[in-house]
């Protein structure tokens, strides 16, 4: 059997970092939607080609701003916990990357491509 070809995209990035963000912001509370005026929107745009490549050529492709960014603001903190998705300007903490791991595990299209057997 042929394995599938899986393209993963960009995913969100801010300037400044997200320590700095946070201390601009002066709070956790509203941090998701004020980092969004900070986010390098270029990623998006980078992404939207990227789908388009990978669907053209049959790839799977795993977008991670429709995963994680569904409200339109790519969340800075966990949805729900307090603790930091991403921990400077785009690199997920241990955290982050665990949710995203259960949010890819969890979507019906990608999950079962791509996670095969027990993790």
């Amino acid at each position: 059997t042929q394995a599938p070809i899986i393209v993963s995209g960009p995913q969100a990035e801010f300037e400044p970092i997200v320590p700095r963000l946070i201390e601009m912001h002066g709070t956790l509370e509203g941090i998701d939607k004020a980092a969004r005026t900070h986010e390098d929107l270029r990623r998006r745009a980078i992404n939207k080609r990227l789908r388009a490549l990978a669907e053209k050529s049959g790839a799977i492709y795993v977008d991670k701003f429709a995963l994680l960014c569904g409200n339109g603001a790519c969340p800075v903190l966990i949805p729900g916990s307090g603790k930091l998705f991403i921990w400077d300007y785009g690199h997920w903490s241990v955290e982050g990357a665990r949710y995203f791991g259960a949010q890819l595990k969890a979507d019906p299209a990608l999950g079962q491509t791509i996670f095969v057997g027990e993790i």
